[in-house]
């Protein structure tokens, strides 16, 4: 199945699942394995923002041009957005989320348990995204000095947990110490709980 979209924001506000999105264009493709009994998928987003939201000043809080850049008109705006995913009945599994913009960006994984309305989503934080993932086309040090695709030089690790309507957002400010490859050592591990 393949859904395209001109406003997700406002779907998905309609629908009662997330109202402080705004904006966006894409795509939603999603291919059933019957007998894995799941569904892979892949969401594809260009020229969004995330408006009025508490929960981010909260993690992206620690570094001070994040905070000037939600202090100013509390939204942060997104180039593009790439999330795959394998759902099933109890739980999507996010196996690769990227967001990049040209002041802010980063990556997540995770869980998101359907059944039990409980986040277990990890990632890292990218500040100044641009300049910092230019580092990744460095020849040989690329790889070492940025990281995983879309991590960047300097960045924050942080995690997601906790019921659906009233996550746990947690930070380890040391990840913004070690570059790239090395900040691996100090990121948030997902649980994934027993079928």
């Amino acid at each position: 199945m393949t859904v395209a979209f001109n406003d997700a924001g406002t779907v998905l506000r309609f629908l009662g699942v997330y109202s402080q999105l705004a904006g966006g264009t894409g795509s939603l493709v999603l291919t059933t394995d019957s007998d894995a009994d799941a569904e892979g998928g892949r969401l594809l987003m260009k020229n969004f923002a995330i408006v009025d939201e508490a929960n981010v000043a909260q993690v992206l809080g620690n570094h001070s041009d994040s905070r000037a850049a939600i202090a100013r008109n509390n939204r942060l705006d997104f180039e593009a957005g790439e999330v795959d995913f394998i759902r099933r009945s109890d739980r999507v599994e996010v196996t690769r989320g990227i967001l990049s913009g040209t002041t802010v960006g980063g990556t997540m994984r995770g869980f998101i348990y359907t059944d039990k309305r409980q986040y277990d989503l990890t990632g890292t934080y990218v500040p100044l995204f641009g300049l910092n993932n230019a580092f990744q086309q460095i020849p040989l040090l690329g790889p070492l000095l940025g990281g995983r695709d879309g991590e960047g030089l300097v960045g924050v690790t942080f995690a997601v947990r906790g019921p659906l309507d009233q996550p746990q957002f947690q930070i380890n400010p040391l990840s913004l110490l070690l570059p790239g490859a090395f900040r691996e050592l100090f990121e948030f591990r997902a649980k994934e709980l027993p079928q």
